[in-house]
Parts: C-alpha cells; structure tokens; sequence
C-alpha cells in the first residue's frame, strides 16, 4: 500500500525502498536517429516514473518528445530487473517549455505497462534550511567515454555526499556528475527517499544540480494512484 503523510516539514510518499532495482536506464532518439541516454525512477506506482524533461523532450529540436523512448528498470548490461516500456502522457512544468531552465526541469511519465513490481518513496522538503549539510546520493547511467564510463550506459553507478547549497526550486550537492546521470533520483541517505532528480553534471567544474521533488509533483504522483 502507498501511503500520502506528513512528518515535520516533509510530504511523503511511500512504499518498499529498493533503490537499485527501482532506477532506470532511459533510451531515446532524436529525428536524426541519434541515440541518447539518461536516467529515470519508479516512484509512488509501478507505472509512474520521474525524470528529468529533457530526457523526454528534445530542447535542441522545439522540445518534441524523443522517439523510441524506452525506460529499463534496473538495468545492467541488457538484463532488467523489470519491464521495458515507454510513456502514454507525461506531466510537466510549462515553465521548463518557455525557458528550459534547470529550475522547471522535471517530468512525471505515466508507462504503457507496469515497469516494475514496487516504487520508491519521496518526500517534498517544505523549508530550505532542512536540506542543507543532508546526505545524498544519486543514481544513475552515465556513459561518457571521456571520464571514464562504458560506452552505451551499461551500468548503473551512484555518486553523492551532502547538500550544500538549496533555493526554491533546485539544490547543489556535492557528488561526481556527467552526462547520462541526468533524470536520476537524489535520494536521501537516511532511507532511499528520493528528494530530488538530477539535471546539471559538475563536469565543467561546478557542483551537481537537482531540481527538487515538491509538492505539485506529489499531487501528480498521487492523483495517479
């Protein structure tokens, strides 16, 4: 059973935590059959998965949705430890569609099929100051060959240690990001609840970006159920 509550200043969502399991590998072209990689998780059910919006929508392309769209739970060197499916709708911040800036860059996918059998829980921070010094970890499928990856993103790698720096929308933490990590869940360490998706690398020297879970994608995830 999925559960909405309330704890101090966070709004929670839950369910079995199984964080590897739950992460996913995302696979999509653009109109020149160009294939791209990036990072997703089941979150609230088994059929609803959140990423970030530009691993679903081309921003170099008028933000059309990719093609061939194709999320892998669990994903490990062509093995699943679920279902392969794509999306029928997705949910997402018009903000994200008029200025494709980190702070907006979210989007909830409602899959054609169950992707897996449990989701991750989440929680939405309500105070700033409660998520400074956290620690952190995100997940996901990298695969630039130029910092040392595998080509293609075979494998998932986790990476993080605390939060140190948080507004509004997004936070910074202190973990080694690059390309293909983008759309994977930042949990919180404590138990495995995602509290943000990734959508900046510190591969050009700064920090990792998140955009934080809040609370309109609480209530999307929960009309959902």
């Amino acid at each position: 059973e999925i559960a909405q509550c309330l704890v101090g200043s966070e709004m929670c969502i839950r369910d079995r935590v199984d964080p590897y399991n739950r992460v996913c590998r995302l696979e999509y072209e653009n109109d020149n059959k160009e294939v791209f990689y990036g990072s997703a998780a089941i979150v609230g059910n088994p059929r609803i998965a959140i990423t970030a919006a530009h691993c679903v929508f081309d921003d170099d392309n008028n933000n059309k949705p990719y093609k061939n769209w194709k999320i892998q739970p669990g994903y490990s060197d062509g093995e699943l430890s679920g279902t392969q499916t794509g999306w029928d709708r997705v949910y997402y911040s018009s903000n994200w569609m008029n200025s494709g800036s980190n702070n907006y860059d979210w989007a909830i996918c409602v899959l054609q099929a169950d992707a897996s059998d449990y989701a991750l829980g989440a929680y939405a921070y309500f105070e700033n100051a409660d998520m400074l010094d956290l620690p952190v970890t995100v997940y996901g499928y990298p695969g630039d060959i130029r910092y040392g990856y595998i080509e293609g993103a075979d494998y998932q790698f986790m990476s993080g240690d605390k939060i140190t720096q948080v507004d509004d929308t997004t936070f910074r933490y202190t973990a080694y990001t690059v390309g293909g990590f983008s759309g994977g869940p930042v949990l919180r360490d404590s138990d495995n609840s995602i509290i943000g998706v990734h959508v900046a690398g510190n591969d050009s020297g700064g920090k990792s970006a998140a955009v934080r879970f809040n609370t309109e994608m609480a209530n999307i995830v929960l009309s959902l159920m």
